[in-house]
């Protein structure tokens, strides 16, 4: 039960994040401009740290201890940093940039993912504190940017 758990929060909790910004949308929690600064900064992070990922290639943890990883798929790509933290770090991030008692319960949420990273046996601690890092900094300076504009433009 706690294997099973486990591979849920590592595998599936950032796509119930996803599902919350567009229910917190639905519900007038967030405008639309909102939802899409967390999926830019998403998109953004997702696309950094896949790049650092091929700059720094290491090997998982289930690659050296031998235990079987806790996820859905078997991850093979360099370790660090975690995308899945790095991505739900982000989408926490905006959300709080937007509403600060709503974006705190995503920080929890975001926790978890990377907690889940951790404990499936596909990331090293040091991976779940450089994705989370990237993926606050990066939504920081998504919002900085604000291109008004070509955001309307695009979710108009």
């Amino acid at each position: 039960m706690i294997e099973l758990s486990i591979t849920f929060i590592a595998s599936f909790l950032i796509w119930v994040m996803v599902f919350l910004l567009f229910y917190n949308w639905k519900d007038k929690k967030f405008k639309k401009e909102h939802i899409f600064h967390a999926g830019m900064a998403g998109l953004l992070v997702w696309l950094i740290a896949s790049f650092v990922k091929d700059l720094f290639p290491a090997v998982r943890p289930f690659q050296i201890n031998g235990y079987p990883p806790l996820t859905l798929t078997v991850p093979f790509s360099s370790t660090f940093p975690s995308t899945h933290t790095a991505v739900a770090f982000a989408i926490a991030t905006s959300a709080y940039l937007h509403n600060k008692r709503l974006g705190l319960r995503y920080f929890v949420i975001a926790l978890f993912v990377a907690l889940g990273r951790y404990l499936s046996n596909v990331h090293f601690f040091i991976d779940i504190i450089g994705g989370s890092v990237l993926g606050i900094t990066i939504s920081i300076i998504t919002a900085k940017i604000h291109l008004p504009e070509l955001t309307k433009k695009l979710i108009t």
